[in-house]
């Protein structure tokens, strides 16, 4: 299908609170988003006007793609970007933003990041943003932000790093301090000691990060080891293997959320804190859907 020559969507309808194809990591979000502020301009604006704006033949397959059922196919994102007014470099992310959405293997997913990244970052807004996204790039950088809260240190990372389970080098813990000072999450008090900037830091609900996937499982294997260096009256361990319906599974994620908050709270009114503590949820589909297996194969 040959792309129309001229734009359908000229831009006019934009304003300063049409969504940026920037500020997302999710194609479908960015997609829905910029749906909707166009139908509060244009009551009459539907899917059909939309698809008609890109080229597109029917009225089905941009609800298709919103709700999942599809994945935007790579060839329609030319037509998608007239129908959203994009050109140049957000045409650009828009493009790579699908690749992102639609890929299922790590590396590769990995790889795509970064080349948006690239592109966010000519926007110092995103830019400020995306460094501080690292603060989960590796394990050890929250953990020697709460030992700064447990120690008074100025200069000396060796004693940060003797701190850590499992151990980390001097070398590690000074570069930890220093992207730590730079972004904001810590800073040196009167007297010359390290003070953390804000007294938790939280990644939220964000769950389809590729950085913070990465985080999960440095830790993931990181507990296996530490299973053998933690004595048992400071670690807990159990797991639970459940059959589930997916409205089931979903009470399951916010039961997960709303204990996460219960335990913030109870680390905020804690006056004395005397260790870090690392303290992960998992919950993974370990089967397929009974339906999508056959029977007597």
């Amino acid at each position: 299908m040959a792309v129309p020559r001229s734009p359908a969507y000229d831009g006019s309808a934009m304003d300063a609170d049409t969504p940026r194809p920037f500020a997302y990591f999710d194609y479908r979000k960015y997609l829905g988003d910029a749906f909707n502020h166009r139908k509060s301009l244009d009551a009459e604006f539907s899917h059909r006007r939309f698809l008609e704006d890109a080229g597109i033949p029917g009225s089905a397959y941009l609800v298709r793609v919103l709700k999942k059922a599809r994945k935007l196919n790579k060839k329609y994102v030319p037509h998608f970007c007239l129908a959203l007014g994009l050109a140049g470099r957000e045409a650009h992310y828009f493009g790579v933003l699908v690749e992102y959405g639609n890929e299922k293997r790590h590396e590769t997913k990995h790889l795509l990041l970064k080349d948006l990244l690239k592109l966010r970052a000519a926007d110092p807004d995103f830019l400020l943003k995306d460094r501080r996204l690292n603060f989960f790039k590796r394990w050890y950088y929250p953990v020697v932000r709460e030992v700064l809260s447990l120690i008074e240190v100025r200069d000396d990372f060796n004693a940060v790093a003797r701190m850590v389970v499992p151990p980390i080098t001097a070398v590690q813990a000074a570069n930890a301090v220093k992207f730590l000072e730079k972004n904001g999450f810590v800073r040196k008090d009167a007297g010359g000691c390290y003070a953390l900037s804000e007294p938790f830091v939280s990644s939220g609900d964000v769950l389809n990060s590729t950085v913070l996937d990465q985080y999960h499982r440095a830790n993931l294997a990181l507990n296996g080891e530490a299973l053998d260096l933690v004595p048992p009256d400071l670690r807990s361990a159990s797991s639970l293997t459940l059959t589930l319906s997916e409205a089931g599974f979903d009470r399951v994620r916010r039961e997960i959320r709303d204990f996460r908050a219960h335990l913030m709270a109870i680390a905020k009114e804690d006056a004395n804190p005397e260790r870090v503590f690392h303290i992960g949820f998992t919950a993974l589909s370990r089967s397929k859907k009974k339906k999508d297996v056959g029977h007597g194969s």
